[in-house]
């Protein structure tokens, strides 16, 4: 009873913060979400196509060669770095410091999930409106923002790219994918005759209006999706804020 009283903690942490969460992201995938809370059952329909997608199938190999390669690898070097140290060999103290120090020193593990760069690049309009706003507390913070908006936008970009290389298939992913967020972003701008835009301009929380700034996004979006190759949507097909 008293060895699990102690794991217990650990237990119940794993649980809330790694389990249930786990748990509710792998639900998420039997559900079509429309960016507005909407969602609809749509059984396997997610995973069949993830199973076809060649970028995730390649990240999917990536996986499995580093699993089977690196992990075994790290634990045969580990045991045997470890057998090392334990002899009585010369300057065996600096020898385990040098091994130790990269336990010590924290090592940053980065991944960047890339979102679709028209969504994100809404995101970033909608930053840019609030540098030099009247509102003081996040100046010190949006470069930062605005930094890792850029960030995404481009890695989005370098993904569709890639899927235009890489067949009729990938093409037509892209387009799929296009035809989806495009009209999402525009909508995400909100109302064109919104009544707080001047409010909001007055008080200096923003500088352009949300009509304006759409219209500044398809001038800078339209050019870009012809260039890599991609039919620029319908700006009114499934509109639901004009």
């Amino acid at each position: 009873m008293a060895a699990f009283l102690f794991i217990l903690p650990d237990s119940l942490g794993l649980l809330i913060f790694v389990g249930i969460p786990m748990g509710l992201a792998l639900s998420l995938g039997f559900f079509s979400v429309d960016g507005f809370g909407g969602y609809k059952f749509v059984w396997f329909a997610n995973y069949s196509r993830m199973l076809h997608d060649p970028l995730f199938l390649k990240s999917l190999w990536v996986t499995v060669v580093y699993v089977l390669v690196l992990v075994p690898g790290l634990y045969v070097t580990g045991l045997g770095l470890a057998v090392l140290v334990s002899q009585k060999i010369p300057f065996i103290a600096v020898w385990r410091s040098l091994f130790f120090m990269p336990y010590v020193v924290s090592l940053v593990v980065v991944g960047l999930t890339w979102k679709v760069m028209l969504i994100d690049k809404v995101g970033e309009y909608q930053l840019d409106e609030m540098v030099s706003s009247s509102y003081r507390p996040i100046e010190d913070y949006l470069p930062q923002i605005l930094r890792e908006e850029k960030g995404h936008i481009s890695y989005g970009q370098q993904q569709l790219e890639q899927l235009m290389k890489s067949g009729d298939v990938g093409r037509a992913e892209a387009q799929a994918a296009v035809d989806k967020w495009y009209v999402v972003g525009l909508d995400m701008f909100g109302r064109s005759e919104s009544a707080r835009d001047e409010r909001y301009i007055e008080w200096g929380l923003k500088k352009r209006t949300n009509g304006k700034m759409r219209e500044d996004y398809i001038a800078e979006m339209d050019p870009k999706i012809a260039a890599i190759g991609l039919r620029v949507p319908d700006k009114l097909a499934g509109r639901k804020y004009l």
